[in-house]
């Protein structure tokens, strides 16, 4: 049994001017998939091993399952975050409507840097628009949102009359601290939780591999039956090899034939790694 039938009747096509096509487009002729990287599933060689290949790509399948529950759950937790990070910036916020303070506490260097743009501004007739684009600078050097301390005047330098919107401000950098750190922490127990789970399928899958003895052909024949059960996978093997061949086609390391080769082994790679709910390898 043949897979990419697709494909193969493109090829055999009688109504297909594949002449006609190459002159037309000369990029036709060197992208298109090797002809014969075919895999016959009913061969001595392969019939015996389909069980094993299956339970492979059922694995896979189950990982992909695991890891996308990962990325929503991490997904709601950077959603929190950002939500509960809006909040404190809202705070922020109207302590910086006082425009004195908002510069007061601005650190010496970030002043100078500033001062000399506004000397700037008053020479070219721009200064109300820049005085906003500064404000705008100042409000967001301190509604940020990383995990670093914000930079300020020290206290020492900071008038009386704003000691307590500075102590304000340092206590909700502080809670933003806070719940970065929580994040962190919730993110690990998730991925600690994840491989958990994975662990145990992937060595099962590893020993799937060694057991089959298919060698460099395994990528190539587990990622035709994965094909073969799921057509919908065609589509992300076809835009796998173009991206590997169109990168490489003006490499003077790849003659053609090899080039081909080598962009059906990385298409074969990406097949697998998108049902197992990967990019790229892991490791």
């Amino acid at each position: 049994m043949q897979i990419n039938p697709i494909l193969n009747s493109f090829f055999n096509s009688p109504n297909i001017n594949t002449n006609r096509d190459i002159n037309k487009n000369k990029f036709y002729k060197n992208s298109t998939p090797l002809k014969n990287d075919m895999v016959s599933f009913s061969s001595n060689k392969l019939a015996p091993q389909i069980s094993n290949i299956d339970k492979y790509i059922e694995n896979l399948k189950k990982c992909g399952i695991i890891r996308n529950n990962e990325n929503a759950r991490i997904g709601i937790l950077k959603q929190h975050l950002s939500e509960n990070l809006g909040i404190i910036n809202n705070h922020i916020k109207e302590l910086a409507k006082d425009q004195d303070f908002l510069w007061a506490i601005q650190p010496k260097k970030e002043k100078n840097k500033l001062a000399h743009a506004i000397v700037s501004a008053r020479i070219t007739n721009e200064k109300d628009s820049f005085f906003n684009k500064i404000n705008e600078i100042m409000l967001n050097n301190i509604t940020k949102n990383t995990p670093d301390t914000i930079s300020l005047s020290p206290k020492s330098a900071i008038k009386d009359e704003y000691a307590d919107k500075y102590e304000k401000l340092t206590l909700f950098w502080g809670h933003k601290k806070q719940l970065f750190e929580k994040f962190e922490k919730e993110k690990e127990l998730i991925s600690t939780d994840t491989y958990s789970k994975l662990e145990p399928i992937i060595y099962k899958n590893i020993d799937i591999k060694r057991r089959t003895k298919l060698g460099e052909d395994f990528n190539r024949i587990v990622a035709k039956r994965a094909i073969e059960k799921d057509a919908n996978l065609l589509k992300i093997r076809e835009e796998a090899y173009k991206a590997y061949f169109n990168e490489h086609k003006n490499s003077s390391f790849y003659p053609i034939g090899k080039l081909k080769r080598a962009a059906a082994n990385y298409a074969d790679e990406k097949t697998l790694l998108s049902i197992e709910g990967l990019e790229e390898k892991p490791f």
